[in-house]
């Protein structure tokens, strides 16, 4: 709440101060947070961004909030396709041969 407060603030050295320590701490515990560790931890830091990207005192923090929206996404969507790789497993030709023999 603090960081997202921050983020709406008017004065650039408070905003940008906050947001290198939200950027910091998302790429330091990315894992941690979208893996549903923290609860609602990782919809917190995607709404402090969502503040950040917001913020017209400082284009150039809004730019780097949305960059890093767009690295969350993309690392959420590749944590979520490994689970789901890992709960179906797709199976291969040789699981259904006897003794699991290659075709060859």
């Amino acid at each position: 709440m603090i960081f997202t407060t921050a983020a709406d603030d008017d004065l650039e050295p408070i905003v940008e101060s906050a947001f290198e320590n939200v950027e910091q701490s998302q790429n330091q515990s990315f894992l941690f947070l979208s893996c549903g560790v923290v609860g609602d931890c990782f919809m917190d830091c995607v709404n402090c961004l969502i503040g950040f990207a917001n913020n017209k005192s400082s284009h150039r923090i809004s730019l780097k909030a949305i960059a890093l929206l767009r690295i969350c996404e993309d690392r959420f969507a590749e944590i979520n396709l490994q689970k789901e790789e890992k709960e179906n497993p797709v199976a291969e030709i040789s699981d259904f041969l006897p003794g699991g023999e290659d075709i060859i």
